[in-house]
């Protein structure tokens, strides 16, 4: 009887706490891909939707390029690299490729059909920050120059073609910049152990916070300007946090497994909600790997879908791409939030 009793509090718990879809999902499955399409990073823009396709474990990607989440058309294909983030404005995409020895910032155009490689970081032992944002005609990124010990954030105006200084950073070494967030026209920077977002319009500083001491790394940055809420992955004295800054205090509200990550360090905080993947990094089926989680931070209601490993919001909607029975089944869902 009391084995009978837990069994059921477990389960009133997983429902009323995190929302579990598990293979009951319901949200509207709206495209199945072909074996040799094979998504593992998706990014969309007001008109455009932007994969990087690759198997499971490789390191050879195709970029593809439609005007609907259907339209895969390959534009360009590289091998021996490792792509962890994607970001589009319009018919333009941007990535960068963590090769052995260099990170490559790169930018493609529909409108020249061609890509462009921004900058190029000579990184040997030493820590480049691989995400990169578009904004306003403006692609972003970081830089640290160990050797003349400056760091700063650069764009590149992608219709003059030039680069210049958006922002310098104070110099600090083991690394300079630990994390970037990019919103839009915000530019989020965790560097020693001040956290804060600038407006790329105006240059002004407009959230900023100190960490503790027991923080003892930001992997991730996301800001919420509606709410003025800052969404952070980070390593405090005992484990990973995902967590919110909001009124001048930080607030863990999930606490990471051990061998369990926010995949590709990716955090996203908007309209009051945090949005991360949890991959997890043990054995078993590779299915139970990855957890999609929408945490709703006004209310406190998590909602976690399994088998998903990416997602993309466009036109006021949700896109996951989650997995198939297999890594050879890949399937884009249109989600519901009340599924």
């Amino acid at each position: 009887m009391k084995k009978t009793a837990l069994f059921l509090t477990l389960i009133i718990i997983c429902l009323m706490l995190t929302g579990c879809y598990g293979d009951s999902y319901k949200g509207e499955l709206i495209l199945e891909y072909p074996e040799d399409t094979l998504p593992k990073l998706i990014t969309a823009s007001d008109t455009h939707w932007f994969y990087m396709l690759s198997e499971y474990g490789s390191s050879d990607y195709t970029l593809t390029v439609g005007s609907s989440y259907d339209s895969l058309k390959r534009v360009h294909s590289f091998t021996d690299a490792r792509v962890w983030h994607m970001d589009a404005e319009g018919d333009c995409v941007v990535w960068s490729e963590d090769r052995d020895g260099q990170t490559v910032y790169n930018l493609y155009s529909e409108k020249s059909s061609q890509v462009k490689t921004i900058f190029t970081a000579d990184k040997t032992a030493d820590h480049q920050l691989a995400n990169m944002g578009i904004s306003d005609g403006i692609a972003y990124y970081a830089y640290t120059d160990y050797e003349n010990e400056a760091c700063g954030i650069y764009g590149y105006d992608i219709e003059a073609g030039e680069s210049y200084t958006v922002y310098n950073i104070e110099y600090t070494p083991d690394p300079c910049i630990m994390a970037l967030g990019f919103d839009d026209n915000y530019i989020s920077v965790a560097s020693g152990n001040k956290v804060f977002t600038v407006d790329v319009n105006s240059s002004d500083t407009v959230f900023s916070y100190t960490l503790g001491d027991d923080i003892s790394y930001v992997y991730g940055l996301s800001y919420d300007a509606e709410n003025d809420v800052m969404g952070i992955y980070y390593h405090d004295s005992e484990a990973e946090q995902i967590g919110i800054i909001d009124k001048g205090e930080l607030i863990s509200v999930f606490t990471l497994n051990e061998n369990h990550y926010a995949y590709n360090e990716n955090i996203v905080c908007r309209d009051g909600h945090l949005y991360w993947v949890t991959i997890a990094n043990v054995s078993g089926n590779i299915r139970d790997h990855y957890t999609y989680i929408d945490y709703d931070y006004i209310s406190h209601k998590p909602t976690e879908v399994n088998a998903t490993f990416g997602f993309v919001f466009k036109d006021g909607e949700t896109y996951l791409l989650r997995m198939g029975e297999t890594q050879k089944e890949m399937k884009l869902y249109k989600d519901s939030k009340d599924s």
